[in-house]
């Protein structure tokens, strides 16, 4: 079955489990809402790498949500 994703909505993860993304404010923290466990992250200018997101769990198709908190 196709799938339309938008694409300023769904992200794909690269094989090193890392996120990246375009965020102009200065990030404070990243968390995992369902357990509050950070993530570490590198900000350069607008560029955000969030890494470590693999579920230790294993992998799956599951909804998973991090809070992104910005000055």
């Amino acid at each position: 079955m196709p799938m339309k994703v938008e694409a300023n909505v769904v992200l794909t993860v690269e094989g090193d489990h890392n996120v990246r993304l375009k965020i102009k404010d200065g990030i404070k923290s990243v968390k995992w809402l369902d357990n509050g466990k950070r993530l570490d992250f590198v900000q350069n200018g607008d560029d955000v790498i969030i890494g470590g997101i693999m579920n230790e769990y294993g992998e799956s198709y599951v909804v998973r949500v991090a809070e992104i908190t910005v000055e």
